[in-house]
């Protein structure tokens, strides 16, 4: 059965790790350890998890407002900068970086809450993971939809027509789920 849903799914395979389920799995609290993952998918996942927090702009938060985007100010002019400033902006671009991957390491050695509720969690810890908490905005956002209903309903209906009504609801639930798996 696991062979069966390794082929399946593709857990061994590298690009699963950037599937949008596998990135909510880490950013969630509560399964961001990802223990029923192989260790090659965790791995590939937490770098995947690990570059889309460093492509979140650092916020400084020095005399923004939450909606400022700073759009009724001119772009600021370029200076000719001598290579001492270029080189102080260089190591302040890689403090930044390790900055980022640090505050993803502290968000996966931080304990899981008890309850599951992944939202209050990052609305109460968005100050301690900013970037990460950006990601799990994100990835865990994704609007409910009823479509996988809907077609559960249609191939219901499919199945149980004038000729077939008085099918047991188990064995109607059976086939369905069948259909459903086996392709």
């Amino acid at each position: 059965m696991r062979c069966s849903l390794d082929d399946r799914f593709g857990m061994s395979k590298a690009e699963t790790a950037s599937h949008p389920f596998v990135v909510a799995t880490v950013v969630d609290p509560a399964t961001k350890g990802c223990c029923q993952f192989p260790e090659t998918l965790r791995k590939a996942a937490y770098a995947h998890v690990r570059e889309l927090i460093d492509a979140v702009p650092v916020a400084d938060g020095a005399g923004s407002e939450p909606g400022d985007d700073g759009a009724n100010e001119p772009p600021a002019k370029w200076t000719k900068q001598d290579s001492r400033s270029a080189s102080l902006r260089f190591l302040a671009t890689t403090l930044t970086s390790a900055r980022l991957t640090h505050e993803f390491e502290r968000y996966i050695a931080a304990p899981e809450p008890e309850d599951s509720d992944a939202l209050q969690w990052w609305s109460k810890h968005a100050d301690s993971y900013p970037q990460t908490a950006q990601v799990a905005r994100q990835y865990l956002s994704v609007p409910a939809t009823s479509a996988q209903s809907e077609r559960q309903f249609s191939a219901a209906g499919r199945l149980v027509s004038k000729l077939r009504s008085r099918l047991d609801p188990d064995r109607v639930d059976t086939i369905i789920f069948l259909y459903k798996n086996m392709a």
